[in-house]
């Protein structure tokens, strides 16, 4: 299921007139029993021939929409589940990570070895997943979205026409 959402149009140009268009891409789609989530935003231009911004934007297009709760409530569930089957590590080691990264042991952008680095002093290197020993960054992990965010998903996508787009 998709559907594209389109926002309040925004200045983006800082040209003092609110005429670039701004689309949401959601996306539920199933893959081997899957539920597996994305978004991409869209900054047209004033005329839809062309955009400034797109893709992963959503960083850039929250400063827009601080006090729009549609964008907050999809904005909240990307940064949470964004291709939630691309994770370089297990829950353990990516809330290890994300608790260096809050505290100042890591630096926000630390590249992949400084982050396994930081993984074997604190013993995570190493974990399991589904049962399995598991290193950091050895392979792409699914982690599952709790129910009461999935059915958010679905009432986001169905409320915006992703019904028809299945």
């Amino acid at each position: 299921m998709k559907t594209i959402i389109n926002l309040p149009k925004i200045d983006f140009n800082n040209i003092g007139k609110k005429n670039c268009p701004v689309e949401l891409e959601v996306e539920l789609k199933q893959q081997d029993e899957k539920e597996i989530f994305s978004v991409c935003g869209t900054v047209w231009n004033h005329i839809r021939t062309d955009c400034y911004c797109c893709g992963q934007c959503l960083d850039t297009l929250a400063e827009y929409y601080h006090e729009n709760t549609l964008f907050q409530q999809v904005y909240h569930l990307w940064k949470l589940y964004h291709l939630n089957d691309m994770h370089a590590g297990t829950v353990k080691q990516e809330q290890a990570i994300e608790h260096a990264k809050k505290n100042g042991l890591l630096g926000k952008n630390a590249d992949y070895h400084v982050v396994c680095d930081y993984l074997k002093s604190v013993d995570l290197y190493e974990d399991t997943y589904n049962g399995m020993p598991y290193i950091y960054g050895t392979a792409w992990l699914y982690q599952p979205i709790p129910d009461e965010d999935l059915k958010l998903i679905k009432s986001i996508i169905k409320e915006y026409g992703g019904e028809k787009n299945e």
